[in-house]
């Protein structure tokens, strides 16, 4: 067994520490939280329907509150990725919140797609919040029989 040094004063836990500190009594003091880190304000991940039949996958995502303007679709490397941004309102009246659930901010979602996924032929509809991506299925591979020669 080795003996492990003790330090009087380790910095980085000593950080650690005022900044949870920091982060506990800035959300007591100020109204619901208003000043909370971004990571806790940020737009939550759009929820995801996948599904298929004989011809095509369907995605369907819930997108509320985002304009198709601010929406991103693409199919590269095996993935299909949605991305964008839900822009919060910026006219307000000085209004006194007495709750605010609505999340803002920019988002991005990937999935897998099944290797026969033809992502390139894909083609995307929004209205009313529904995100729906059609991917047609590719052909199926038949394969290649590969002769083996004497070397």
């Amino acid at each position: 067994m080795s003996l492990i040094p003790w330090r009087k004063h380790d910095s980085s836990l000593r950080s650690f520490r005022r900044e949870m500190d920091d982060l506990f009594q800035r959300f007591f003091e100020e109204p619901f939280g208003a000043q909370l880190p971004e990571i806790f304000t940020k737009a939550e991940m759009p929820k995801l329907d996948f599904a298929e039949d004989e011809k095509e996958f369907t995605v369907k995502a819930e997108i509320p509150g985002v304009e198709e303007k601010d929406l991103h679709v693409e199919a590269h490397d095996g993935f299909l990725t949605i991305s964008g941004e839900k822009r919060q309102e910026t006219k307000e009246d000085k209004k006194s919140y007495h709750r605010r659930e609505l999340s803002y901010g920019s988002f991005q979602r990937s999935v897998p797609l099944p290797p026969n996924a033809a992502g390139e032929k894909a083609q995307a509809e929004f209205a009313k919040g529904v995100l729906t991506i059609r991917i047609p299925k590719s052909a199926p591979s038949s394969g290649k029989k590969i002769d083996v020669k004497k070397g």
